[in-house]
């Protein structure tokens, strides 16, 4: 018989041998090498929380890596690195292991050598990877074709969350094909929360609040960090009172409306959007952000980012930058004083600014014959051979410039232009007229240039 010392050994060594296995059944783990791996930063985001940080991947000098992932729950990541550009999105579950080998391949597009992820995935739930790898299956092409029709009708809200709520049910189709519960699982909630965060989106399509809308709005949780700020998205389109400012009036309302530190978060994104547009009432918007929480020191980045752009609202000299022109010849902002600029800032790659290119011909048949006016369209484009082909076959006939080093030129650091389209004016003397002009698209275009000239 055993002594009662060996029976409690043996029970201790069995708990803890069954707790190693409950633990490694709800792990995922993802191996894998990187060829020819030349030290790039490489990290995982979690697509469930996308405002976390990234975490970095520590990789081996031989390019390979392990991957141990909390699985208690399904989830999804997206696999990233710098160097070359790229990445893919994979699914975990409790117990999946899989391996990834990456590979790149160097093509010539239209002129300009570009480099391609090669990822070969083996192990389990490569079904769900190459759900992932198709880019037809995307919740928000269907959300869009769920708004184009919607587009200048005015639409109620109850029309607007049917014809999305069809459009997402055509979406569920599609991830119910991969025979697999727990990814099924998985999709399914996450499609329901995309649903519910895509209704705010009729803040875009109808300037006109709707009972129904209000009424969705004051269900969500405003404890919860995207819930609160879907609720504060809807408080300012149309709860804010009508009289003064309305960036103004949404900062007061802020702090009445959500958690302090809510509010703060806030309020330190929407004065990140409002700086670089250099607004004329600047100075007043600032000093309304700054009351949401007064005790606190305003973050040194927003802080600089205000200095900087405060000398740059109407009326103020801009800040001279350079560009180029398909020759490669260097044209200073300076060099265009005399008559007034409106600049469309842009890419190939850009949808909507290519969206834009219609409107931007119009405005230029408009204006040709006026020599107050220049149209100038400045290409944030890596692939100068693009650009040269698209100026080309759309036939641009207006001044067209591109800028070196992309969104690391001048021209973006000076203005803060992290996205475009962007369009900016610029009167005759090379002062400022706007820093965020109307797009060409919008209605009231020609009125704010011709107000520009006068």
């Amino acid at each position: 018989m055993l002594s009662n010392f060996k029976k409690t050994v043996m029970i201790v060594c069995a708990a803890m041998m069954a707790q190693t296995a409950l633990a490694q059944d709800n792990v995922a783990t993802l191996t894998g090498k990187i060829k020819d791996y030349t030290g790039s930063t490489v990290y995982l985001m979690n697509a469930a929380d996308l405002m976390a940080p990234p975490s970095p991947v520590t990789v081996n000098a031989d390019g390979s890596f392990t991957l141990q992932l909390p699985a208690e729950q399904p989830n999804s990541y997206f696999f990233v690195a710098e160097q070359p550009k790229g990445g893919f999105k994979f699914f975990v579950e409790k117990g999946m292991k899989a391996d990834v080998q990456i590979s790149f391949q160097t093509e010539t597009v239209e002129g300009e050598e570009q480099t391609k992820w090669i990822v070969d995935y083996t192990g389990d739930d490569k079904a769900c990877y190459e759900y992932f790898e198709n880019p037809e299956n995307t919740f928000y092409l269907g959300m869009n074709n769920a708004l184009t029709p919607l587009m200048g009708t005015n639409p109620t809200f109850k029309a607007f969350r049917e014809k999305l709520r069809e459009e997402t049910n055509k979406f569920e189709e599609t991830f119910m094909k991969v025979e697999n519960p727990a990814f099924q699982q998985y999709m399914k909630a996450d499609t329901e929360q995309k649903f519910q965060s895509a209704l705010i989106w009729y803040t875009e399509l109808n300037s006109q609040s709707d009972p129904d809308f209000i009424e969705w709005m004051n269900t969500l949780d405003r404890t919860d960090k995207m819930q609160s700020g879907l609720y504060a998205m809807g408080y300012k389109k149309y709860c804010l009172p009508a009289e003064g400012d309305q960036e103004v009036n949404y900062f007061k309302a802020l702090p009445t409306i959500l958690s302090k530190e809510r509010a703060t978060e806030l309020a330190d994104e929407e004065i990140g959007n409002i700086i670089p547009s250099a607004p004329a009432n600047l100075a007043d918007i600032f000093e309304a952000y700054k009351q949401v929480n007064p005790e606190r020191e305003v973050p040194a980045e927003i802080q600089q980012l205000y200095d900087l752009n405060i000398k740059m609202i109407p009326g103020q000299p801009a800040v001279d930058f350079d560009m180029y022109t398909v020759d490669g010849k260097k044209v200073m902002l300076s060099d265009l004083k005399g008559r007034a600029v409106y600049i469309d800032c842009w890419a190939t790659w850009c949808g909507p600014c290519k969206a834009e290119t219609p409107h931007m011909k119009a405005l230029y048949e408009h204006y040709k014959d006026d020599s107050r006016l220049l149209l100038v369209s400045i290409s944030m484009d890596t692939n100068h051979k693009a650009w040269e082909n698209m100026v080309a076959k759309e036939q641009l006939a207006w001044p067209q410039y591109i800028v070196q080093d992309a969104f690391d030129c001048l021209l973006c650091k000076t203005y803060s232009i992290t996205g475009i389209p962007r369009f900016m004016m610029f009167d005759k003397d090379g002062c400022v007229v706007s820093l965020d002009a109307p797009r060409p698209s919008n209605p009231d275009i020609i009125p704010f240039i011709d107000a520009a000239l006068k």
